[in-house]
């Protein structure tokens, strides 16, 4: 008996401490308690202490508990229920005393929101790894997009594992480390297309390599973006120069520190080359480290490049999840709540280096407010605002505070508060901020100053120096007709490319911020929203059913077209929230871009073409802009057939005034043949600039006094059609 005492208290249990058990990974949702499990190899009373702290408070919070009787490998879990309930990254110190051992454990865990299916952020993530704990923590954060990299060994099993995982798969291919991009490119996109949402290729400077991969991504019945990545403007531009834009319409910049003019630069460069809308991702592969007073890398990364017009955000999923959870885990997790399906409407005027985005969902905004100096009250005027909610950086709840006289004031430091509401006055005033500094850019461009219409720039300079004042609707109406203007000038070979494009451009984000500034303004449109739609949808039939009655590549019509059809969608949703003034405005913005249309189907000329393949499909080989031949030429290619046909078939350049009647007395044929020569029916219409077949007979043959049979007539149509 002796013995066998001497024996147990010789002998110490081995104990193991693990926390949240009952997760994959160390988070608690905000309806769970905090459980702790612990282990044994043997049997064991046993005693707990646990230290708990918040990395955003000071405060230790402290509990105890046991003895607890541990039997020989069992598991024995405790709920922790008067721990902390907020959200947020906690460190928690556990000890676990038993015969007088101690053993000691330091864990990082987050309690947070659970993710709704809908709820998603605009960025995108690089795994890696094959743990399947790193695709759980990215999705419980919001993420729902990942990045493999083609090159990688494990790649096509990460891809399987991502997709099995649900995630959509953003590509990216570097020519300079696979020795056969080409069959890779292939291989992958025709294995697991329905799950690839982009491609992103660094050709290493190589246009001939970029479009062999377009073409063999082409073949495999690729239709999703492809986009080039470049690490600077410089590189961009030089890829751009060589017509990088015939195989894609989206751009990555790799930069751990990405600056708004860099991105800037890069957008500017595609819109010289003709692309207006290009997509411009950003990935930072190590945004940095945390800092005490200063905002988290990876959220700051976040919002400047949604200030920036950045499309997606992506990063390294180390920044999350490393074996363990990180701070980063959290704050993604507290901003998939509050910042899904926004846009970046401006900023409010508030004293450096204090920062106040808003980003705007129809009638509801969100506020988000920080600074990297010294802590600050800083006073934000609300106006009618409605449904407030003020909550920190994990989407904690958070006292508002007095509402006096339209406005509240916060107590701003480094770690971001979230302010959100519906109307009232933060998206207005964030709105002429912004629309006084596009404006101000605008109006200050030389190159602007010397091409664009004076009336155009003196409204411009008006805008600039008073966003909000009693004549901004006048300026507003008048620029938003400056769209056909624009385009026609740039298409009639008036107006250099590069200033047409980056023109219409900056104009569509000035005239966007005016619609909001209109809703803050309070004063009703005269027209019904229904109104201004309805036109919209004319000028796109009209489009549409002249484009198809040439054979000129119309991808500027095209994007054109799917620019009109988002602005009336989101005039639509303005609508049903209750921002009516802003939904007609948004409206007539897509009335005036519809109106453009016509003069897509013009041919830019020479040296000023516009872009000559769509983004979603990249072409087989390189493709030249197609042009109608002229019609002396048209004239010799059929000299060969028409003594033995009888007739001659030439092309007519429609001019303003023309229609098909009019056509077809001028060469004295019948308004019938004439449409069906053109595949064109009565209620047709025809553009300025778009070329058409008239055949006409020669004089002396047997045609001249009688009618070419139709069946003929029909072929020569189809053919014609076909080239």
């Amino acid at each position: 008996m002796i013995t066998s005492i001497i024996a147990c208290c010789l002998f110490t249990a081995a104990l193991e401490i693990d926390i949240a058990p009952d997760q994959p990974l160390p988070f608690v949702y905000t309806d769970d308690p905090l459980v702790i499990e612990l282990r044994s190899d043997t049997a064991a009373d046993v005693t707990v202490q646990v230290k708990i702290q918040s990395a955003h408070k000071r405060e230790v919070i402290e509990s105890s508990y046991g003895p607890v009787r541990l039997h020989p490998n069992g598991r024995h879990w405790q709920a922790l229920k008067d721990l902390p309930s907020e959200r947020g990254y906690y460190t928690a110190n556990i000890t676990a005393a038993a015969g007088g051992v101690a053993t000691e454990k330091t864990v990082h865990f987050c309690r947070m929101d659970r993710v709704a299916p809908t709820q998603m952020l605009p960025l995108y993530a690089q795994v890696d790894t094959e743990d399947a704990k790193a695709f759980l923590a990215l999705s419980a954060a919001g993420i729902t997009t990942l990045r493999i990299d083609a090159a990688s060994p494990s790649a096509e099993t990460q891809l399987k594992e991502a997709l099995a995982a649900n995630f959509k798969a953003v590509i990216f291919l570097d020519c300079g480390r696979v020795k056969e991009p080409v069959p890779l490119a292939d291989k992958i996109a025709g294995g697991y297309a329905s799950g690839i949402v982009r491609w992103e290729i660094d050709p290493k400077g190589s246009i001939e390599t970029l479009g062999m991969v377009a073409e063999a991504l082409g073949k495999a019945g690729s239709v999703v973006p492809l986009a080039i990545t470049v690490s600077n403007a410089a590189d961009f531009q030089a890829l751009m120069e060589k017509q990088a834009g015939r195989y894609a319409r989206e751009s990555v910049l790799v930069s751990n520190a990405p600056v708004r003019e860099e991105i800037s630069a890069i957008r500017r460069i595609a819109e010289s080359a003709g692309f207006e809308g290009w997509g411009i991702h950003v990935f930072s592969p190590d945004p940095g480290t945390a800092s005490p007073k200063k905002l988290n890398p990876l959220m700051r990364l976040i919002f400047q490049n949604m200030m920036s017009g950045v499309l997606q955000t992506g990063f390294n999923a180390n920044q999350v999840y490393d074996t363990e959870l990180h701070e980063s885990f959290a704050l993604l997790a507290g901003l998939v709540h509050r910042l899904p399906n926004t846009h970046y409407s401006g900023v409010l005027a508030l004293p450096e280096p204090v920062m106040a985005p808003v980003f705007q969902s129809s009638s509801a905004w969100m506020l988000v407010v920080w600074t990297e100096g010294d802590p600050y009250e800083a006073t934000i005027s609300l106006g009618a605002a409605r449904e407030l909610r003020l909550t920190d950086a994990m989407n904690n709840p958070a006292p508002l505070g007095e509402v006096n006289k339209g406005s509240i004031a916060l107590t701003v430091d480094a770690t971001p508060k979230y302010l959100s509401g519906v109307a009232g006055s933060p998206p207005g005033m964030a709105a002429r901020q912004r629309a006084q500094e596009l404006a101000s850019r605008f109006s200050g461009d030389e190159l602007f100053q010397k091409n664009l219409p004076q009336e155009m720039m003196a409204n411009l300079s008006s805008v600039a120096s008073k966003p909000g004042g009693e004549t901004i609707r006048e300026q507003w109406l008048n620029l938003v007709r400056c769209f056909p203007v624009l385009e026609e000038q740039w298409h009639t070979g008036k107006l250099p490319q590069a200033v047409a494009v980056t023109a219409l451009a900056d104009l569509t984000g000035l005239l966007r911020a005016l619609c909001t500034v209109e809703e803050d303004r309070g004063q009703p449109f005269l027209e019904p929203l229904q109104d201004a739609l309805a036109r919209c949808k004319e000028y796109q039939s009209l489009y549409l059913t002249g484009s198809v009655a040439t054979d000129k590549p119309h991808e500027r019509g095209d994007w054109l077209l799917s620019e009109v059809r988002r602005l009336m969608d989101e005039a639509e949703v303005l609508a049903a929230s209750g921002a009516k003034i802003e939904a007609v405005a948004v409206a007539t913005l897509a009335e005036w871009r519809a109106r453009s249309l016509e003069f897509t189907m013009l041919t830019p000329v020479a040296g000023e073409t516009a872009p000559s393949t769509p983004a979603s499909t990249p072409p087989s080989a390189p493709a030249e802009q197609k042009t109608a031949a002229p019609a002396s030429e048209s004239s010799k290619a059929e000299s060969s057939d028409k003594a033995s046909s009888g007739y001659e078939e030439i092309v007519h350049t429609v001019v303003k005034g023309e229609n098909p009647s009019v056509i077809a007395k001028k060469y004295g044929v019948s308004t019938a043949d004439f449409l069906e020569w053109n595949d064109l029916k009565k209620s047709s219409t025809m553009h300025i600039g778009q070329k058409m077949i008239v055949r006409v007979p020669v004089k002396g043959s047997d045609d001249s006094k009688e009618e070419k049979p139709k069946e003929t007539t029909r072929k020569k149509s189809s053919s014609r059609k076909k080239r």
